[in-house]
């Protein structure tokens, strides 16, 4: 059974499902989302503060090995210069 927390950030993500990408850093929606608004949203959703830019996701969240992953945990795969590369964190 996934954790409750887990289960919103999830059911949020969803039901963002065709809103529009804008690049500005912060973008939390409801109308459109940048990549780390869209991860402080979800959070948020589900009662968990995570910060809206990269870099306060980079400083706020536990790095954990990929072989640890676990269901909510973010993961960037993109390998701009913002995002550092590949990387898993942990709230």
């Amino acid at each position: 059974m996934l954790p409750a927390e887990t289960i919103r950030a999830v059911t949020a993500a969803v039901d963002t499902l065709g809103r529009p990408y804008v690049p500005d850093a912060g973008g939390g929606g409801p109308v459109a989302y940048s990549c780390d608004g869209l991860v402080s949203a979800v959070y948020g959703a589900a009662g968990l503060t995570v910060p809206g830019s990269v870099a306060g996701q980079l400083a706020g969240l536990t790095p954990v090995p990929l072989a640890d992953a676990q269901p909510g945990d973010k993961l960037a795969v993109d390998d701009a210069p913002e995002d550092r590369g590949r990387h898993l964190q942990r709230r």
